[in-house]
């Protein structure tokens, strides 16, 4: 439940900060857009994923992800007395793991169907399988260079997101009085957490979401669906965009309005990271610092009262 506060009228202060994050963002995008990072042609001639995967695969997906979903919640009901820390860690394991683990393994198995080359003859089982999740960005080709441009990322992330948050939160509290409350309900779980709990819970927030969520939304079903309808510029973008729509729509009910579209905002970016370097660990890193940074932020917030 997201955390209500007294009614507040907004002040020229108030908007301070919004206003600047909201000016520097579009100075970001700008400096993307001229330096041909960002746009239709910044997608143009970027590798193709061959790694088999269908529309089906998508389905799939869905369906695992849905039954998931139903397991975690039957387990929980039955059994009483999990702390938090365990709801959650279960809920995602048994709620997204299994449509995470048949992305792994059509990627794993992906070269066992490709024709053999004469020269090089079969490849090793275990070096194809390298192969095949390495085509689809899943093992990593340089990792210091792909957690570098994770965390440079990550920055851009904060802003963007937080610029749109924030111009967003500041409109509701004009229209309707309320003052800003916390725009994920787990956020205030850290709060009073300690020992394992709190490992539980950061484990959960800064692994495992963003392990699962990049897998199944950037993984499975940005390459699923460009598979179906091709690999141009345009239809990238507009793949990444549907797909980010979605990364969002999944969150509804455990963030607050304001931040639902802050949240496409990342899903864009870690799309466009997928497709720019073809692996998925630039927006895994990304993701997980993202994470990171607003736990600590609110913890320090909340800690000195300003939260």
């Amino acid at each position: 439940m997201l955390a209500q506060v007294e009614v507040e009228a907004v002040t020229a202060a108030d908007a301070v900060l919004p206003g600047l994050m909201a000016v520097l963002a579009g100075l970001l995008v700008v400096w993307l857009i001229r330096s041909g990072r960002l746009g239709v042609s910044a997608l143009a001639g970027r590798p193709e994923r061959r790694v088999g995967l269908t529309p089906i695969d998508a389905v799939a997906g869905v369906l695992l992800l849905f039954g998931g979903q139903v397991v975690a919640a039957s387990v929980l009901a039955a059994v009483e007395g999990v702390s938090l820390a365990g709801r959650v860690l279960l809920s995602q394991v048994v709620g997204m793991g299994p449509a995470c683990a048949w992305f792994w393994g059509r990627c794993a198995t992906s070269r066992f169907l490709a024709p053999i080359s004469v020269e090089a003859g079969p490849a090793l089982p275990l070096d194809a399988m390298r192969g095949g999740l390495r085509d689809a960005g899943v093992l990593p080709r340089d990792l210091p260079a792909e957690a570098r441009s994770g965390v440079w990322a990550a920055g851009a992330c904060l802003l963007l997101s937080g610029a749109v948050l924030g111009v967003l939160t500041l409109m509701n509290q004009w229209v309707t009085g309320e003052a800003p409350g916390t725009n994920h309900g787990l956020l205030d779980q850290f709060i009073n957490q300690k020992g394992a709990a709190l490992a539980g819970l950061l484990l959960s927030t800064v692994v495992l979401a963003p392990l699962f969520e990049e897998t199944l939304f950037r993984g499975l079903f940005q390459t699923s669906l460009l598979g179906a309808v091709g690999w141009g510029a345009a239809r990238r973008w507009c793949v990444i965009v549907g797909v980010a729509v979605a990364f969002s729509a999944i969150h509804y009910g455990s963030v607050s309005w304001q931040a639902l579209p802050a949240l496409a905002v990342l899903g864009v970016v870690f799309g466009w990271l997928y497709e720019r370097t073809g692996s998925l660990w630039p927006g895994l890193v990304a993701h997980a610092v993202f994470n990171g940074v607003n736990v600590v932020m609110h913890i320090v917030f909340t800690a000195f009262g300003d939260v």
